[in-house]
This record gives C-alpha cells, structure tokens and sequence, in this order.
C-alpha cells in the first residue's frame, strides 16, 4: 500500500508538469497536431507535498533545467518522507530528454 502512495505521487508529481507545457493555442493552430516541445517549459524548481488519506507523509522537488552544452533537459525529482511512513524513507529519480522529450542519451558525460 505506501508502494502505490509513494508511486501515486511520482505519477501526480509527473502530471502536475503538465500546465508547465501548457500554451494557449489560437483556434488554427489547435486543430493541427503539436509536437512536443521542451522548449515551452518554465525552468526551475517546484515544491510538491506528498499526502496518505489527506496527511502530509512527505516533501519533494522537481527540478527542471536546460543543459547549456547539448540543449537537453533535465529533470530531478527528490522526495523525503516522514519516518512513520513505512517502506520509504526517500526517492530520487533523473531523467534527460531533448526538446522533443526524446530520452538524451550520452547526456551523462556532459552535464557541468
């Protein structure tokens, strides 16, 4: 059961990125297809609270930044939660993709 609060809130985690990508469209423009774009994402980092049945159980971040070098993104998400909360005392995930959100391999060896 923590397994699936712990992965309910990476998923909410990773849908609240959604309105980071989020434009407004003219009417034309939204009945063509759109392609991903990194490039319309704000950049920084965002402070996410993690709740079991309405209780805070845990903090966490989603950093989002432009690597200089290659243009890639990188995503970092860092949770922390409380002791009580069995099975997890933090998580941590990465994740490199170009603007396209294709995966950014090779990226490892370039980040400063």
């Amino acid at each position: 059961m923590k397994q699936n609060v712990a992965l309910s809130a990476l998923y909410a985690g990773l849908l609240c990125l959604v309105p980071l990508v989020a434009q407004k469209t003219s009417n034309s423009a939204a009945t063509t297809h759109s392609v991903p774009d990194a490039r319309r994402l704000r950049t920084g980092t965002f402070t996410y609270h993690d709740l079991d049945h309405g209780k805070e159980v845990g903090k966490g971040t989603i950093t989002v930044r432009r690597l200089a070098r290659s243009g890639n993104y990188d995503f970092v998400a860092e949770s922390t939660f409380v002791t009580d909360f069995q099975g997890f005392s933090s998580q941590r995930w990465e994740a490199i993709a170009t603007s396209r959100f294709d995966p950014g391999f090779g990226e490892a060896c370039l980040r400063p």
